[in-house]
């Protein structure tokens, strides 16, 4: 999984691949680090990039937009997004199946999913 280490990574990240999901999380999480083992060796999530930001590693004032501009109260937070703009988000865990279904919903990866609807 890659990782963000500031605001603007996030803005590279999302301009490059449209579709992809962000991870916010901090080092000292205890639902973060378990996402983070279910996920650290995959570069790609129900078909999409993923990355990791996580907050307390990144310049303060980058990790106060970021918490914002998405409304961080939580985390880990899970951000999906499709063409480039936020389509849905989620606070805290869940298991590795239940965030592919969510995501490739979202991304309309999955068949049956957003994409096949329209």
């Amino acid at each position: 999984m890659k990782v963000l280490e500031s605001a603007a990574d996030l803005e590279r990240f999302v301009a490059e691949n449209g579709d992809c999901v962000v991870v916010f999380s901090t080092t000292h999480c205890p639902a973060c680090m378990r996402l983070r083992r279910e996920l650290e060796n995959r570069a790609e999530i129900a078909g999409v990039p993923v990355a990791e930001a996580v907050l307390n590693r990144m310049p303060r004032r980058d990790a106060a937009v970021l918490a914002k501009r998405f409304g961080l109260a939580h985390v880990p937070t899970i951000v999906v997004f499709a063409r480039g703009r936020r389509a849905a988000q989620r606070v805290g865990f869940a298991p590795i199946g239940k965030l592919e279904v969510w995501i490739g919903d979202v991304a309309g990866k999955r068949e049956g999913g957003a994409e096949a609807e329209r």
